[in-house]
């Protein structure tokens, strides 16, 4: 009769340690505050990209102005024959270099063909009279005034010279040489713009300027040829590298300056200044983020209220288009409440960032002395990337992939866990304020040479939803339901027949 007793009683020590609760260590608080903030991340973090001023055609002119020129290179002009339908008119060149007459204009001749002067040589300009009549009359007069268009020493000049008048007139030679400019720069926007640099196939600046908000300032440029700068500039083709500051965004790239253009930018890079405004109470750290045009300079510490970033952007057009069409997907990696959250979103000028997927990192402590396989975690819209070993009395990374970033407060959640050869299912509840258990389940091992069953336990908190046999030296599960999460410690009552005794026990968690 007392032998069911001597072997429970011998037993009991044994039988405490049987029983293996596997409460992994997680920051649940943590991890349930970032489910609910990464759930309405827009409002939450606001990542906001400014609108870029990249329309410098209009918010930058630059007024350049007239070439310099060489005046007193003489040509010798006078009247040679004067009939109805011609006039000829002949040149005497000065100038050490050739002479190209491109084009005589008048209000009743025309030239007929083009006449090339050959250095200190002389050369005959037929024109064709178009009103005999009215060239006569303007002619007798001394009002009619012909415009010639030239290239002297591979330059372009024009001269105006009176039909009639004789001895020599002065063609404007352009400078071909090289000097100091000053251009104007017109800054049309509500904010100053400065200019870092301007370099240029023959132009480049001297020194950084500052231009305040609907201000002109005088820019020093030093030009390396002016007639070369003056061709691409006439003809809208002077391609020039830009570094400034438009507002919060600092802007590098390739612009075109032209005759009446002002400055256009063709390919632009640079940085941007974005402001961040962080609504979560915490600190937030920014580990990283990326997309195809943007990325973060350097990590950086987010404080609770406004503050700003500095994102590199390799394509500003390519930036703002994306923007637009909405298709501008970024990866950002945050830090909060102690849990690393890799969000997928997609980047806007107002609306911050609209989470589509974010993976979560975690870290997990393994209190027991046995190694702890977590198979997978489950719950709306999330699982575990891969499973997870977490040896014992150790620690490891747990991933989470959340495709649906609604709130899951109040949802459940699923563990999958193997211990001691055995697979476990733990059912939890996402809180506000963290993750509290539903149904645990614990493995436990009879070390006796007899059966056993673990008939109930219970406490005010919680309950076993079922009895559990055990054969001699076999392992079972309890399953236990929570009614409340403070039912993990203090006492429970277990009731347990060992052989063919029945025992109730007080056993503290």
């Amino acid at each position: 009769m007392n032998q069911p007793y001597r072997i429970v009683y011998g037993a009991i020590e044994e039988l405490r340690n049987s029983v293996v609760i596997p409460n992994i260590n997680i920051n649940s608080e943590g991890l349930a505050m970032v489910l609910e903030a990464v759930s309405n991340l827009g409002n939450a973090l606001s990542i906001g990209i400014p609108n870029l001023p990249t329309n410098v055609v209009s918010g930058l002119t630059f007024m350049v102005p007239e070439q310099p020129i060489i005046t007193g290179m003489p040509l010798g002009i006078n009247v040679q024959s004067y009939g109805e339908n011609t006039i000829m008119l002949k040149l005497t060149n000065y100038v050490n270099c050739t002479v190209v007459i491109n084009n005589v204009a008048g209000n009743y001749v025309a030239l007929s063909s083009q006449v090339v002067i050959p250095p200190m040589g002389v050369g005959y300009v037929v024109l064709t009279v178009t009103n005999p009549t009215a060239l006569y009359q303007s002619y007798m007069a001394g009002n009619e005034v012909l415009t010639i268009d030239m290239t002297v020493c591979g330059v372009n000049a024009t001269v105006r010279y009176t039909l009639g008048s004789q001895g020599n007139v002065s063609i404007p030679i352009p400078s071909v040489g090289s000097g100091i400019m000053s251009i104007e720069v017109r800054n049309n926007y509500p904010f100053e713009v400065i200019i870092y640099n301007i370099t240029g196939e023959y132009i480049r600046l001297m020194k950084p300027i500052e231009i305040p908000p609907e201000s002109t300032v005088s820019a020093e440029f030093y030009v390396s040829n002016y007639t070369g700068f003056y061709e691409l500039y006439s003809g809208n083709k002077e391609m020039i590298n830009a570094t400034m500051e438009l507002g919060g965004a600092f802007v590098n790239g390739e612009f075109l300056i032209g005759k009446g253009i002002g400055i256009t930018p063709i390919s632009v890079s640079g940085s941007v200044k974005v402001n961040v405004t962080n609504n979560l109470g915490t600190e937030v750290m920014i580990y990283s983020l990326q997309g195809p045009y943007v990325e973060l300079t350097k990590p950086q510490s987010i404080p609770p209220g406004s503050s700003t970033i500095i994102i590199n952007v390799s394509d500003y057009y390519g930036l703002y288009r994306s923007i637009e069409l909405g298709n501008e997907d970024i990866v950002v990696t945050l830090g909060m409440y102690g849990v690393n959250a890799t969000v997928t979103a997609t980047l806007g000028s107002a609306m911050g960032i609209k989470p589509r997927s974010i993976m979560l990192s975690t870290v997990v402590e393994n209190p027991l002395n046995y190694t702890l396989f977590i198979n997978n975690i489950m719950g709306p819209g999330l699982h575990l990337l891969s499973g997870v070993v977490v040896p014992p009395m150790g620690e490891a990374l747990v991933r989470l992939s959340i495709t649906n970033v609604t709130s899951i407060v109040n949802k459940t959640i699923i563990l999958d866990l193997t211990l001691m050869g055995v697979n476990l299912t733990e059912v939890f509840t996402v809180t506000s304020s963290g993750i509290e258990p539903v149904i645990v389940e614990v493995p436990i091992r009879n070390p006796l040479n007899v059966s056993m069953a673990i008939l109930n336990i219970t406490n005010n908190y919680l309950h076993l939803t079922s009895p559990v046999f055990l054969a001699p030296h076999g392992i079972g599960v309890l399953r236990i339901r929570i009614i409340n999460i403070e039912g993990l410690s203090g006492y429970v009552n277990v009731t347990a027949e060992i052989g063919s005794a029945v025992i109730r026990l007080r056993v503290r968690l």
